[in-house]
């Protein structure tokens, strides 16, 4: 935990993460009208994402940029990268833009361990294998501050290619 704190104080803020008014907060949050966390991960789940989790932020001190983080696992590049693509289609399809000039979009470059999707009201981050999310551990972060953590329930797993090699890799 106290690497992720060190690397986000380290990071250069950009001038769009300002703290926002409650107006400008309930207008980033539209999204909640339109998805459900649940829904989120549902999506995640039939991306055939491992260990999906939602945090429920609602609750926890001063939180003002999100509602709920939905956690997943991705178990190749490829998969990482469609997994979250899926989200953004999913949103595309119900609501155009989170707020006006905004659509979602994949946060996140082709060979990093770690995306996420901004919805606004939700956060979708899909990590890279269990090394890449136990690294910044978010649901141990959010908890440790009082957040819920919902595991949903998912299928067998079923073997590809990529996840058979990450296995004997691991």
């Amino acid at each position: 935990m106290g690497e992720l704190l060190d690397v986000a104080r380290a990071s250069p803020t950009p001038p769009d993460w300002e703290l926002l008014d409650d107006e400008d907060a309930d207008e980033q949050r539209v999204f909640a009208r339109v998805f459900s966390p649940e829904e989120v991960a549902e999506i995640l789940v039939k991306a055939r994402t491992q260990d999906v989790t939602i945090v429920d932020l609602r609750g926890v001190g001063e939180m003002r940029f999100t509602d709920y983080f939905v956690v997943a696992t991705a178990r190749s590049d490829r998969h990482l990268m469609a997994s979250a693509g899926a989200v953004v289609y999913s949103l595309k399809q119900r609501c155009m833009e989170v707020v006006p000039g905004k659509a979602p979009t994949v946060e996140g470059d082709v060979g990093s361990k770690w995306v996420c999707v901004d919805a606004g009201s939700i956060v979708a981050h899909v990590f890279l294998g269990d090394e890449a999310r136990d690294h910044f551990d978010l649901e141990g972060l959010w908890y440790g501050l009082g957040a819920p953590i919902v595991r949903i329930e998912q299928p067998e797993t079923i073997h590809t290619i990529d996840t058979m090699r990450l296995e004997s890799e691991g």
